[in-house]
């Protein structure tokens, strides 16, 4: 009998990790026994996802706010050195936030520090021998009841499942690390990391070169996958609404185009609400070429009470993201939340946002994207990651109201414009949509697994 530590710590790594399939995959393995880990302390979670051949184990959430001052200092001092020596563009934004003055300080830091790389290694290797082993000897406990064979961390990168993480290394057991989001790569999320895993999964070939790039793997441990998050769309296919259901269900008009937008946290776009005005009255001020309406999906991550003065506005819609039946179990409710998602997509005729995934989502659907690139708070379309998506020329930026306008009118009079692209975005940032990511990883987490025999 093998025994895995599968880290499972946020509620989103829940969804793609536990209800998206790949725990149903591990569970097919007759001799595999899975340890569940997470800071989800909650009996309907516990009792959902454990099982004969699954245990669940609550362990504390670890972040900046319940940091020690000593990890605070160090791990501050790695994330600016991370940053610094890798220099990536979504680094560069995250110092201008801080004013000219302390860029233009940044930028003699990185002449200097670019070529003191050992400096990073050293803090590294300074956080795993003397600061980490305070927190992480809480974890031993575990290792001594269910001695694993293998630590599999769902995301890689989140600071509740390091030390799980650290003292694999120090116990020489393989671990292995799922990479979440499209963007973990190049922001300085991964300084949070003082070990590297032995294999890390990605979602295409442009992660597995920034992971051998900024941090050091080689190629034939970065393991392409795609991403479970978008299965949901191939597996439950059926199950998406028909157009005349979904406007139905949220009183829309069908004979008008619909605009499906959805919104960003404040601290990208405080001037959400403002953007949406402006939007609306376009629509309403007859400077479109077809009648059109807007349904509006508000970020998990929002605060509904900004449009307060927009609600009730008559062909104005509005979604919270995280609403959804009452009732629902964890698995239910992310299935839920997927194919409505999926519902809105598939059913608009051209979607709206700031810089976000759903551009990715869209493109899935094969529908136009307009990427909003004003009245925001700094040049998010510049960060590393979204680059990579606007060289597939997918989406249009726009950056004055009359560049919107001319975005609207051209793609709802011809949607099959940048399709092109559209196609590109699927192939070079999904890599395959299937329905298989989920299974891919279980599969290969079983083959490394046998490797080690």
């Amino acid at each position: 009998m093998k025994t895995i530590f599968l880290i499972v710590p946020l509620r989103i790594s829940v969804r793609y990790a536990l209800s998206g399939g790949l725990l149903d995959e591990l569970r097919k393995q007759k001799n595999l026994k899975v340890i569940i880990f997470s800071i989800i302390d909650d009996i309907n979670f516990t009792s959902e996802f454990a099982s004969s051949n699954t245990t669940i184990e609550i362990i504390p959430r670890v972040d900046e706010a319940n940091a020690n001052l000593a990890e605070r200092f160090i791990r501050t001092l790695r994330e600016y050195f991370f940053g610094a020596y890798q220099d990536t563009e979504t680094f560069k934004l995250y110092v201008k936030r801080h004013g000219e003055l302390a860029y233009f300080f940044h930028r003699i830091a990185v002449f200097f520090l670019k070529r003191l790389k050992f400096i990073g290694s050293f803090l590294a290797w300074l956080d795993f021998n003397f600061i980490a082993p305070g927190r992480d000897g809480n974890y031993e406990k575990f290792f001594d009841k269910y001695r694993p064979d293998l630590v599999v961390a769902y995301s890689a990168f989140d600071q509740s499942g390091l030390p799980l993480v650290r003292l694999a290394k120090r116990k020489n057991i393989p671990t292995m690390g799922v990479v979440l989001s499209w963007d973990h790569l190049v922001t300085p999320k991964g300084a949070a990391a003082s070990v590297s895993h032995d294999k890390l999964i990605v979602w295409n070939e442009l992660m597995r070169q920034e992971a051998v790039q900024y941090f050091g793997y080689d190629e034939k441990d970065v393991i392409i996958t795609g991403t479970p998050q978008f299965d949901y769309y191939i597996k439950f296919a059926d199950e998406i609404e028909t157009r005349e259901s979904f406007f139905k269900k949220y009183g829309l008009d069908p004979k008008k185009k619909l605009i499906f937008y959805t919104t960003s946290p404040p601290r990208i776009s405080p001037n959400e609400p403002e953007i949406l005005k402006m939007l609306y009255n376009i629509v309403t001020g007859n400077k479109l070429n077809t009648k059109v309406q807007i349904f509006v999906r508000i970020y998990g991550r929002d605060d509904p009470k900004r449009y307060n003065e927009l609600y009730n506005k008559p062909g104005l819609v509005f979604d919270y993201a995280l609403n959804s039946p009452e009732g629902l179990n964890y698995t239910q409710t992310d299935k839920y939340f997927m194919i409505h998602f999926a519902s809105s997509l598939k059913n608009a005729d051209l979607v709206m946002n700031v810089v976000s995934t759903t551009t990715i989502d869209a493109a899935i659907f094969d529908k136009p994207v307009v990427n909003i690139n004003f009245m925001i708070t700094t040049e998010w379309h510049k960060m590393s990651h979204f680059i990579n998506l606007l060289k597939t020329n997918g989406s249009r930026v726009v950056k004055n109201e009359q560049e919107l306008i001319y975005a609207i009118n051209g793609y709802l009079k011809n949607p099959k414009l940048d399709e092109t692209g559209r196609k590109r975005i699927i192939k070079e940032l999904c890599w395959k949509i299937d329905g298989q990511a989920g299974k891919r990883i279980a599969d290969y987490t079983v083959k490394f697994l046998e490797a080690r025999k």
